[in-house]
């Protein structure tokens, strides 16, 4: 529902949104019963207050009412009951905080740019800040350290910068980063980033946020470091509280997402991964510094 209210909010017909996001969906994938009211179609609908707004009144699943004034009435156990608490052991290599730490090797450095709303990243060349002999992350110019953990041997870590996410405090770890969803750590202070990446392995997995030495929110992901062994209503108030936490460190819009793509060395333009930098459109490792 958020992608029609984005459409109409930029001018698209409502009618032509939802359209895009039911029956042409359903037909596309040859989900027969599924797509539009109408007689042998699956009672599956959601009622909003309007076409403008896109605010949902209402939600109907399989011709029961779920969701009623955001207030949701039914229960969402699903259908596994044998799902085990954890798999898979974070490992990552044994670091303290001075491992994050960046040597200046130059007065230049290669940056990784990133965008709301696109996997597509930017090689940038900026200035290094440099402090007593370390390139250091520069808030002012929106830019970040990132830290990328093997997780699954813990063999190897790397460090860069990014430029795009909004941080101006704190930091921000995760066991999620495709493909290969090794743990990453993004932000300010090195301390903080630290502790985020503890408090991920602590969780065996997950999202942490911290802010003045301290974990301000955190979704724990135990299942592979993906998913979560908690019910549908925990993990939606985690994410909220997630969300409002991020919003603490500077970010005007959620950077999950776009953080969990910036170790995918194959869509353009540069990535990292636990080896170093990642100039994807020709495919070599390149150093920080230039």
């Amino acid at each position: 529902d958020n992608m029609v209210r984005r459409a109409i909010k930029h001018g698209l017909d409502p009618i032509i949104a939802i359209r895009m996001a039911t029956i042409n969906t359903a037909r596309y994938f040859n989900l027969r019963s599924m797509g539009a009211i109408a007689p042998g179609y699956k009672a599956d609908m959601v009622v909003v207050e309007d076409l403008e707004n896109f605010k949902i009144n209402m939600v109907i699943k399989d011709s029961k009412v779920v969701v009623k004034e955001g207030e949701i009435l039914d229960s969402f156990e699903g259908i596994y009951r044998n799902i085990p608490s954890e798999i898979g052991k974070i490992r990552i290599p044994s670091i303290d905080v001075d491992s994050l730490r960046i040597k200046a090797r130059g007065s230049k450095i290669r940056v990784i740019g990133i965008h709301e709303g696109t996997l597509i990243t930017d090689e940038i060349i900026e200035d290094a800040k440099i402090e007593e002999g370390y390139a250091v992350a520069d808030p002012s110019r929106d830019i970040v350290k990132i830290a990328v953990l093997n997780r699954h041997t813990g063999s190897s870590y790397s460090l860069g910068f990014v430029k795009g996410t909004g941080i101006k405090h704190g930091a921000i770890a995760m066991s999620i980063g495709h493909d290969s969803h090794n743990l990453s750590s993004t932000g300010v202070d090195d301390m903080d980033m630290f502790i985020a990446i503890k408090e991920v392995e602590k969780m065996n997995g997950g999202i942490a946020v911290a802010l003045n030495r301290k974990i301000i929110s955190k979704v724990q992901l135990p299942i592979a470091g993906l998913m979560s062994k908690k019910n549908l209503e925990e993990v939606v108030k985690d994410l909220g509280n997630l969300k409002d936490s991020l919003k603490e460190l500077g970010c005007e819009h959620d950077i999950v997402m776009t953080l969990s793509f910036v170790q995918l060395a194959v869509i353009p333009k540069l990535k990292i991964t636990d080896k170093g930098l990642v100039d994807v459109e020709n495919q070599r490792f390149v150093d920080l510094f230039t």
